[in-house]
């Protein structure tokens, strides 16, 4: 089922809930820099991904404060009961094996060490063994009422999520390539897909289980050629 909804309004949601998609920056991966991976090692950080939100209609009747703290309480519980991966896993997968095949970039393994935040000094920090670091995490993730309609009233729901990918240099503290990728991706105008409660939830969460992993494919589609300029 398709419902018009506002690209703009989804975005303006994504900042409130997300606190994360006000002006990034984007860097293609310039030829120079893709020549600097050949040969070279690189470690994959851990990240845990935030808190899931999820907004039901009901929620959306409750004042503002505890409806979002319900939402949060609510996700956390939803994604825990159904096993729900956080879409980074399978990105930061994909890229690396992009990485290895396209720029011969070797020992890409996911380091066990969890970090604490995205700050690059940290992280360098964090994980001086290898010459390069790919740092992709979830920023947020959700799903909720359609961006553009009446929360209380709509019974149809958006799966979204925001992901940055990073290719950083240890030695020089250096962010070679960078973007954020924000799901759904429509233009203003467009509409995306939307869902029933039940249709996300039914057998274990498997239509948010799907949406997902859609996003994330799409997600691996951007960074190929937004980030590695591929």
């Amino acid at each position: 089922m398709k419902k018009s909804v506002c690209a703009a309004s989804f975005i303006i949601l994504c900042s409130f809930f997300f606190g994360c998609v006000a002006p990034q920056r984007q860097i293609p991966l310039s030829n120079d820099n893709a020549k600097k991976l050949s040969d070279k090692t690189c470690e994959i950080t851990k990240s845990l991904p935030p808190n899931f939100y999820a907004q039901t209609t009901g929620k959306a009747w409750l004042p503002p404060m505890i409806g979002i703290a319900a939402s949060y309480s609510a996700g956390s519980e939803l994604v825990a009961k159904n096993n729900v991966e956080d879409p980074s896993i399978y990105v930061a997968q994909e890229i690396s094996n992009i990485l290895k095949s396209k720029f011969d970039l070797k020992a890409l393994t996911q380091s066990e060490i969890l970090s604490e935040s995205s700050d690059i000094d940290l992280l360098c920090k964090t994980y001086n063994k290898n010459e390069f670091l790919l740092d992709v995490r979830t920023l947020g993730w959700s799903f909720g009422t359609g961006a553009g309609s009446n929360p209380a009233l709509s019974a149809q729901y958006v799966v979204s999520f925001v992901i940055s990918l990073k290719v950083i240099e240890v030695k020089n503290k250096e962010v070679l390539s960078e973007a954020v990728y924000i799901y759904p991706n429509v233009k203003p105008g467009e509409s995306f897909k939307t869902f029933s409660y039940d249709e996300l939830m039914d057998n274990n969460a498997a239509g948010i289980k799907n949406e997902l992993r859609k996003g994330s494919e799409q997600a691996v589609q951007f960074f190929k050629e937004k980030a590695l300029n591929i």
